[in-house]
């Protein structure tokens, strides 16, 4: 997946038509009930990449969200963290964690 918020002035006409086809996609994963863990736990996703082009440096804040958790909306509430995680200065993608437990009640 590709998020679509990046700044669309530097993309070219094939990452336009990817970037359309993830938006459908994200939108049917919506649609049957999934949710994006990431999205629920972070109101501000404008800076929140996991992808980079190899010639582009991190630092100009200019990548793509290529990684997701969908999941139940049930199980939000045993979301305890999901974060992109640091790789470093160059490396060209992150994983995301999504950690889950248990909160049976005692």
């Amino acid at each position: 997946f590709i998020i679509w918020h990046a700044n669309s002035e530097h993309l070219n006409a094939q990452q336009r038509r990817l970037i359309k086809t993830q938006k459908e996609l994200y939108s049917w994963y919506r649609n049957i009930g999934l949710v994006d863990a990431l999205a629920q736990k972070h109101s501000d996703l404008t800076q929140l990449y996991s992808w980079w082009a190899p010639n582009i440096p991190k630092q100009q804040k200019r990548g793509f969200r290529t990684d997701y958790w969908f999941i139940s909306s049930k199980l939000l509430k045993f979301v305890t963290q999901a974060k992109i995680i640091d790789t470093g200065t160059r490396r060209d993608h992150a994983p995301i964690l999504l950690q889950l437990e248990n909160k049976t009640e005692g």
